[in-house]
């Protein structure tokens, strides 16, 4: 049991090392001044480009298996780079304002965009809805998922597979199967207040909403602004975590029944997490800082419940532990992207 305990700390350590170094990155922030940048999208809340996407496959972000531990800023079921995706609102649950959530929608293969008429969701234009698309395990954003010359509406209509070049039945391939008619009555989103979870339930398993509104947002978008915003972002500092050690001493104590330690890291924590909350940010760096803030807060959810449970519960301990590698290190490449994004801006 000790050998499984310094294993998992270690991996702890090391993933929240890496967070934490994300923002120290690039530490030497030039402070002369760069060319100004064109004016950006005056809509903060939306892509200007696709180039968001970490990955050479937009649709490997359309379909509910790719969702979990992905950051979700408003709390609506559909992740922020999904979201993006789908030119949907980061803030708002219900974009179109039709009753029916982001998430319901387009998990059910209706437009999320469009109120009126309630429009089917087909954004490759193939003849397969979205939802469609993903249980066949096709490209929503390719006509022609297996490259094959047929479109996938075609190949799936004519009981052919459509992820798989040659004539290959639907019957034969046991992870697609067909479902002619997709029938969705959508549910309204509830208004109703939930009933909070008992102390004693397993800590969450997402990444906290960040209520802008509490955040210094400029509109100056100006290369400038960015990398006085980004060289601020660098100077808060971490001692507890400027090697692991400090951290890794008081993770392990944490699990052999002392959280004593941990708690002050923990409190250093919310400390930068207040400085970070404080620093003016362009609205083009608005996501860049809101993951940062959102990361940094769920680090410090996770470790209290490592602290909270020290010496009570080794179970919500191992439970905290598993969403800090799980869902941490899931966003580090979006906050990597987002960073790369606002350093490429000259």
């Amino acid at each position: 049991m000790k050998t499984k305990l310094i294993i998992v700390a270690t991996a702890i350590v090391f993933v929240v090392v890496i967070f934490f170094s994300v923002f120290m990155y690039g530490k030497k922030t030039p402070t002369n001044s760069p060319t100004p940048t064109p004016e950006p999208t005056t809509d903060p809340f939306f892509s200007p480009e696709p180039s968001f996407i970490p990955t050479n496959n937009p649709g490997d972000f359309a379909c509910p298996s790719s969702w979990i531990g992905l950051t979700d800023l408003d709390n609506d079921g559909l992740p922020d780079i999904t979201e993006q995706l789908y030119k949907t609102n980061q803030t708002a649950s219900d974009t179109d304002e039709d009753g029916y959530s982001d998430r319901d929608e387009v998990k059910n293969g209706f437009d999320p965009l469009i109120k009126i008429g309630n429009p089917k969701l087909d954004s490759d234009q193939d003849g397969l809805n979205d939802n469609e698309e993903c249980k066949y395990g096709s490209d929503p954003f390719n006509k022609d998922s297996d490259g094959d010359g047929f479109e996938d509406g075609n190949e799936v209509k004519n009981g052919y597979d459509p992820t798989r070049a040659g004539s290959f039945r639907l019957s034969t391939t046991p992870s697609a199967t067909p479902i002619p008619t997709v029938s969705f009555t959508p549910t309204p989103i509830s208004v109703s207040t939930p009933t909070p979870a008992p102390p004693t339930k397993k800590p969450i398993a997402s990444i906290p909403p960040i209520d802008v509104t509490k955040l210094i947002i400029s509109k100056d978008n100006s290369a400038v602004a960015i990398a006085t915003y980004l060289k601020k972002v660098d100077e808060v500092s971490l001692t507890d975590f400027a090697t692991g050690t400090q951290f890794s001493s008081a993770l392990i104590s944490a699990f052999n029944g002392d959280g004593s330690k941990l708690k002050t890291v923990i409190a250093n924590l919310k400390k930068h997490e207040t400085q970070l909350s404080v620093i003016a940010t362009p609205e083009i760096a608005l996501i860049h800082q809101k993951l940062l803030i959102s990361l940094s807060r769920y680090v410090n959810e996770q470790l209290t419940e490592i602290a909270d449970n020290a010496g009570k519960s080794r179970e919500a301990q191992l439970s905290a532990a598993e969403n800090l590698q799980t869902i941490l290190a899931k966003n580090l490449e979006l906050l990597k992207t987002e960073r790369k994004k606002l350093e490429a801006v000259r």
